[in-house]
């Protein structure tokens, strides 16, 4: 009986421990972006599923692949889900952007640590660095 006493005690231990780690939330350091009204940290965003694409920058022609978190599925985790997105960068710019524009391949990615846009096959007003916000 004290052996099934002592091993019961080992196995709910081990799950205790192995649970711990589950749902762990990230450390939240790093440049703050606010979407939705939600203040999203650097160390979340890269903690999010990562994307590589190659995209082609309508202004200077140059193509590069980056890596970032998929921009709809960023916007849906922040519940946006309005007709028009208004992403605001640091120095004021805004643009303004339709959700039905914004390509399945657009990325959010962290430069220097700042946020930018990836869009490809959109204008390069589109393209927005330094971002602050999206709303």
């Amino acid at each position: 009986m004290a052996r099934k006493v002592s091993t019961l005690s080992l196995v709910v231990l081990c799950l205790v421990i192995v649970l711990s780690g589950c749902g762990k939330e990230v450390e939240k350091t790093g440049t703050v972006i606010t979407i939705n009204g939600t203040e999203y940290y650097q160390s979340e965003i890269e903690a999010m599923d990562q994307e590589t694409i190659t995209a082609t920058h309508p202004k200077t022609e140059e193509t590069a692949d980056y890596t970032g978190v998929n921009l709809l599925g960023l916007l849906d985790d922040a519940g946006l889900s309005a007709d028009t997105i208004t992403v605001v960068a640091s120095d004021g710019y805004e643009a303004e952007i339709t959700m039905a524009e914004i390509p399945d391949t657009a990325l959010l990615v962290i430069e220097d640590d700042t946020y930018r846009l990836i869009m490809p096959d959109m204008a390069s007003k589109a393209w927005v660095k330094e971002v602050v916000e999206i709303r």
